[in-house]
């Protein structure tokens, strides 16, 4: 959700002071108090306000890194996509749902992810090749 507010918006500071409000209260009464849901609710609220922020059009970080790149906004929304969408999909399928039905300790989720990042960066990405002036 907070993914999609953030992406709709352009802001992640928003989206924390929309969505913190609405949900940790509710969480903490829901889970009677559980300290692990809690905590993983405000984790989720503040990684997808991050990620949507990061790949919205309309942020304002998203704008001036374009202009500042000098590119096209546009182009630069769909490159820093894909990398969004990729580590968030990562986080989700190797952290998220396998440590919270507990397959798992959250340093093997650590580690996986970060295995499995550093393959995608070596095996997916397009490589930067500087360009030097003669």
């Amino acid at each position: 959700i907070s993914l999609f507010m953030a992406l709709a918006t352009g802001t992640s500071w928003g989206t924390m002071s929309i969505l913190f409000p609405l949900l940790l209260v509710p969480t903490y009464e829901a889970s009677n108090g559980d300290e692990i849901i809690f905590y993983s609710v405000v984790a989720g609220v503040l990684s997808g306000s991050v990620a949507g922020d990061h790949m919205s059009p309309i942020s304002d970080t998203t704008v001036l890194s374009s202009l500042s790149c000098e590119c096209n906004l546009l182009a630069h929304v769909g490159t820093q996509a894909p990398y969004v969408m990729a580590v968030t999909v990562i986080s989700i399928l190797l952290g998220t749902i396998p440590i919270g039905y507990g397959a798992w300790p959250n340093i093997v989720g650590i580690l996986l992810g970060a295995f499995i990042t550093i393959m995608f960066v070596y095996t997916v990405c397009v490589p930067y090749n500087r360009i030097t002036s003669t």
